[in-house]
């Protein structure tokens, strides 16, 4: 049946419409029907449905039925319609001829940005001869990640050729293994710039190359606590400094710091590691906010004690402690004891290697994840806890009382 309908711009859901033109008893129709009826599409100042066309000009609306626009009969008087329709195919096919020329530029425009877009995203992990770095590299390439993997001594990548050949896949041919001392500061611009040059950007960055320094602090040297911060804190800097202008340029990109729950609270024996810790957690807690609205995501996440090697090959035990006239030698004895006992209780680190692929594809991560039981029972008791109920818990768990 033959029908017109026209609705004034002014009119909005919910007010009054005013309307005319013969018609059935038919529901009125606002801006929210037309989007949520059926599938419009859109021909210059045409919106075309299955059925009916809307005839738009100077925000007013006229529906026509496909038989009066075939004939040019469409009835729009008494409307405030200031459009009129047309009466031959002629315009019809021109619209068409235009639409189907701006479709074809959208569509060649699409998949020139589509082919510009890495196939891969690349991460770079440091410290991925052993431990979470290790780990993180095998998660990250199952995942589909590109993973650069550095490590001071590529010699040592035995462990780590291991695991992928376990893993499958082929995910070998994910992995681009480079030297890279992370404490030669001069040599960091240029190996990162290589990174760049080969592989075109960097997606994520997870800083996790670093040691622990064991003894008491009135022990450990002064040149023995410089290079513990040298390596974890200024290291860690120093690698970072040398990506943010390629994840600026994309503006996009993770930092993922390896921290520790000891960056949050101290641990005897430990307290060079520990320092190390604390400062990476102020320094990455700033450059969060410096680079947010840049698109740059720094998290920094803190593992409790976890079956890696840096409580046995990548502990570095200060001379004072272990010279024979140090007043601290008995206690030291103790801890060393006592590290052996728990370390049966420590968790699978694969847990966190799990977290940071995860988090390296959280497109808006939080700053601080707590890895392991121990890390987030101790945070909590930590701070529920009086101060001398909490130190004197700790002097007796590690055995230096």
């Amino acid at each position: 049946m033959p029908f017109s309908y026209s609705f004034h711009s002014s009119n909005k859901c919910g007010r009054h419409r005013s309307h005319s033109g013969n018609h059935d008893a038919q529901p009125a129709l606002c801006r929210s029907d037309l989007v949520s009826g059926s599938p419009l599409v859109f021909r210059h100042s045409w919106l075309i449905t299955s059925d009916e066309f809307f005839w738009i000009a100077q925000n007013e609306y006229v529906l026509v039925s496909n038989s009066e626009l075939q004939t040019g009969t469409a009835n729009t008087k008494g409307t405030e319609a200031k459009a009129t329709v047309p009466k031959t195919n002629h315009d019809c096919k021109l619209r068409d001829l235009f639409l189907s020329f701006v479709t074809f530029v959208f569509a060649v425009g699409f998949i020139a940005t589509i082919s510009r877009m890495p196939q891969n995203k690349v991460a770079v992990v440091t410290g991925s001869s052993s431990g979470f770095g290790l780990l993180t590299v095998v998660e990250l390439a199952k995942a589909g990640f590109l993973v650069v993997a550095t490590m001071r001594d590529p010699q040592r990548r035995t462990r780590l050729d291991a695991a992928l050949a376990a893993a499958g896949n082929n995910l070998v041919s994910q992995i681009d293994v480079r030297q890279l001392d992370i404490t030669n500061f001069e040599k960091i611009p240029s190996a990162i710039s290589e990174i760049v040059r080969e592989h075109g950007r960097i997606d994520v960055l997870v800083n996790n190359a670093g040691f622990a320094v064991g003894g008491f602090a009135e022990d450990v040297l002064l040149e023995e606590l410089r290079l513990q911060l040298e390596t974890n804190f200024f290291g860690q800097v120093a690698v970072t400094k040398a990506v943010l202008p390629t994840m600026r340029a994309q503006r996009s990109g993770h930092v993922i710091m390896l921290s520790s729950i000891l960056g949050l609270m101290g641990q005897p024996v430990i307290s060079s590691y520990c320092a190390s810790k604390h400062a990476l957690e102020g320094w990455s807690e700033a450059l969060r906010i410096e680079l947010r609205s840049l698109g740059i995501k720094v998290v920094l996440v803190e593992p409790g004690a976890y079956k890696t090697d840096i409580w046995t090959r990548n502990v570095l035990v200060s001379r004072g402690s272990t010279d024979d006239s140090s007043p601290n030698k008995e206690r030291s004895r103790s801890y060393v004891a006592g590290v052996k006992e728990s370390k049966q209780e420590m968790a699978d680190p694969v847990e966190v290697a799990h977290l940071i692929t995860r988090l390296a594809q959280d497109p808006n991560p939080r700053l601080r994840y707590r890895a392991g039981r121990d890390a987030k029972i101790g945070y909590f008791m930590r701070a529920l806890l009086p101060w001398n109920i909490w130190e004197g818990m700790v002097e007796k768990r590690t055995k230096i009382r």
